[in-house]
């Protein structure tokens, strides 16, 4: 190929690589972007060709062409183990699994995986090209890293220098909550957890933030804190129908509390939901199955992960110039509990 003309091409394929195509993209057509670009068709066609050829990009006879990414990314899954199993909190198991899920799915279309326990094992892989961390775990996790190495974290980190990717949990239960009141019920209790951690504090600001939209204040005897388990959800739920004011509506912080509440209602011969509408939080596997299937909130756990890998390959490609907070938006899954 002349030299002029490969100049050309090389000039051309780095336009198209800075677009900041996300991972598994459809690419414009050929036509498209040589209007869009002003170069020949022919030359598009090179530049698709040697990127198909580069594992950069996927030809799908028929459909188009998709960005893959650099088939030399390697992402360093930062998990420990134990907080897959930990008794105390017993569905962290799905959570990280649905986010793996995630990551692997992205993985598929040219991004190669490792797990890794520790900070020790990540730092094995300091200083090699195209090698980036996803966080599964808290942010004292990553404390130990080069400063250059891409990095990004998965959950709650207001105040990291990295990328994030969190899901909206506030206006997940401000959705959930104003859906129970506008069904018609009118004392919307709240069992959650313990506010000092942040997650749990904005699903608390969620639920006030509901009531706030229908006109009503919070009322203390309809609030209720506890740690995280059935078993405390339905000692909480106890507490609950004992103060005097009884709910016709209960949002929980998590489909775990509310499985517990559940059991505290039909208890004291309260019927779900004719007697009091019960709403869950995360739409764990069990949550449709359960004896009077429970409407939730679904966490968007497996798209978290895909996202994280989208981010990092990003970060590795010198497109982001300050950290980024992605957020995602839980859905209502409307079932028979309320």
């Amino acid at each position: 190929m002349p030299a002029r003309l490969q100049t050309r091409t090389e000039r051309f394929k780095g336009i198209l690589l800075r677009r900041e195509f996300q991972i598994g993209q459809k690419i414009p057509s050929e036509r498209e972007l040589a209007i869009r670009h002003n170069v020949s068709r022919a030359t598009i066609g090179r530049v698709i060709s040697e990127l198909v050829a580069e594992g950069v990009v996927e030809r799908k006879w028929g459909k188009g062409c998709y960005y893959l990414g650099r088939r030399d990314m390697t992402v360093l899954v930062l998990l420990q183990l134990r907080l897959m199993t930990q008794a105390a909190n017993p569905t962290s198991w799905f959570v990280y699994l649905d986010t793996l899920k995630g990551i692997l799915a992205a993985a598929r279309d040219g991004v190669n995986v490792n797990l890794c326990e520790s900070t020790a094992e990540v730092l094995k892989f300091a200083g090699k090209p195209r090698h980036g961390v996803i966080c599964l775990g808290g942010a004292d996790m990553v404390a130990g890293l080069p400063p250059d190495m891409p990095c990004v974290l998965v959950n709650h980190h207001p105040e990291s220098p990295y990328p994030t990717v969190v899901c909206d949990v506030r206006n997940g239960v401000l959705l959930g909550t104003r859906h129970l009141l506008e069904s018609g019920r009118r004392r919307v209790a709240y069992i959650g957890g313990p506010l000092e951690h942040l997650s749990q504090k904005l699903r608390y600001e969620g639920y006030g933030a509901a009531l706030a939209e229908a006109g009503q204040t919070l009322d203390s005897r309809l609030t209720v804190t506890c740690l995280y388990g059935d078993a405390e959800g339905e000692a909480a739920g106890q507490r609950l129908l004992d103060s005097g004011v009884r709910p016709d509506a209960i949002m929980c912080a998590d489909d775990l509390r509310a499985v517990g509440v559940f059991r505290a209602l039909t208890a004291r011969g309260l019927r779900v939901p004719a007697d009091v509408a019960l709403l869950g939080f995360d739409d764990i596997p069990e949550a449709a199955t359960f004896e009077v299937p429970l409407s939730t909130l679904h966490y968007p756990r497996v798209e978290m992960g895909e996202r994280a890998v989208q981010i990092l390959a990003r970060a590795m490609n010198g497109e982001l110039h300050e950290p980024v907070r992605d957020v995602l938006p839980m859905t209502l899954v409307l079932r028979d509990s309320g």
